[in-house]
């Protein structure tokens, strides 16, 4: 029996795909969140923690689109490209703005500016923006591996 050589991929994308339902759905209960939080007018650990969902679920719905089309693109073949390289770019930088936005929520919080109650320390506090960095430099990788691939075209 051959085994499908791009059975990950289509398994990641089906994960993608979860993810955007789930990110949509999501969005939505922000959206309704933050209307309760103001129809109530003095909720703000309500309004602070539906806009930190918001901002969440954005992010999500970002990271599966775009994923969901990277592995789209690779499935039909097509690795080292423009429009892929730009995808990648696009993520990186998703995780490194949400990333930053967190740890500033988290400073918020912490300072007991947004009047919470849960001010712990995750252990990942900061790791989506060395996340973010990491995917930018993969970026540049698949960019190397395009211009490598274009020469190569243009030699042969």
């Amino acid at each position: 029996m051959k085994k499908d050589k791009f059975t990950f991929i289509k398994i990641f994308r089906g994960l993608c795909a979860v993810g955007l339902g789930m990110s949509g759905i999501g969005l939505l209960i922000g959206f309704f969140l933050i209307i309760i939080s103001l129809i109530s007018r003095d909720n703000s650990i309500i309004f602070s923690s539906a806009i930190h969902n918001l901002i969440s679920n954005i992010e999500i719905f970002i990271l599966s689109l775009f994923s969901w089309k990277i592995c789209t693109s690779i499935l039909s073949n097509v690795i080292f490209n423009i429009i892929n390289i730009k995808r990648i770019r696009i993520i990186g930088a998703t995780m490194i703005t949400y990333g930053a936005i967190d740890l500033f929520y988290f400073v918020l919080k912490h300072f007991d500016i947004l009047n919470s109650t849960n001010n712990t320390i995750r252990f990942t506090q900061g790791g989506e923006l060395i996340a973010g960095v990491i995917v930018l430099a993969l970026a540049e990788i698949f960019k190397i591996g395009f211009e490598i691939k274009k020469e190569n075209e243009l030699t042969v």
